[in-house]
């Protein structure tokens, strides 16, 4: 355990009501083998992710999009 995660109470920091959503989503992802909102795993063509990675992949797409649109607009202004 580190330094910061010993310094939280697990009965103040986590939240009873969403910890029940969260286990009731993934029981309903694994029986309906579909992507559910709160799930802690997302299908991904005919992977299974972790939501985290998946959010990271989407992140990083947004990213890549985003750098690469402002390299081209810088490279090849636009004429207004």
């Amino acid at each position: 355990m580190t330094a910061i995660a010993g310094r939280w109470d697990p009965d103040i920091v986590n939240n009873v009501y969403l910890t029940t959503s969260v286990n009731l989503m993934d029981g309903k992802f694994w029986n309906s083998k579909e992507n559910v909102v709160l799930s802690s795993y997302k299908i991904f063509g005919s992977n299974r992710l972790r939501t985290w990675n998946h959010n990271l992949m989407v992140l990083a797409i947004y990213l890549f999009v985003f750098n690469a649109t402002c390299v081209f607009k810088i490279q090849y202004p636009l004429k207004d």
